[in-house]
């Protein structure tokens, strides 16, 4: 079982009470210029979103790694309606 995370519990519930959509290309494009502290952040959502719903993969959503930069690449298609949610309104909360 997933430890808590107290940032992604608030925004799920966020994304519960006031629902905000984005465009798939602007979401990509925003989450693509974040900064690396909130990039890191979107990094423990994911990972977290993954290990809470039961999935154990070391790289959750068919991400792939990067060696040169030693990051992780996603494509949105792989990623889980509830939680490209959770993303959106992290993204409208730090207004990146």
């Amino acid at each position: 079982m997933a430890k808590p995370c107290i940032l992604y519990d608030y925004m799920r519930l966020v994304t519960q009470q006031n629902k905000v959509t984005m465009d798939p290309n602007q979401l990509a494009s925003r989450l693509a210029n974040l900064g690396i502290e909130h990039a890191e952040v979107i990094q423990v959502f994911i990972f977290h979103h993954s290990f809470s719903n039961g999935h154990t993969e070391a790289v959750p959503y068919s991400g792939r790694l990067l060696t040169k930069t030693h990051g992780i690449q996603y494509n949105l298609n792989n990623i889980p309606l509830d939680l490209k949610d959770i993303l959106v309104a992290y993204l409208e909360n730090i207004k990146a």
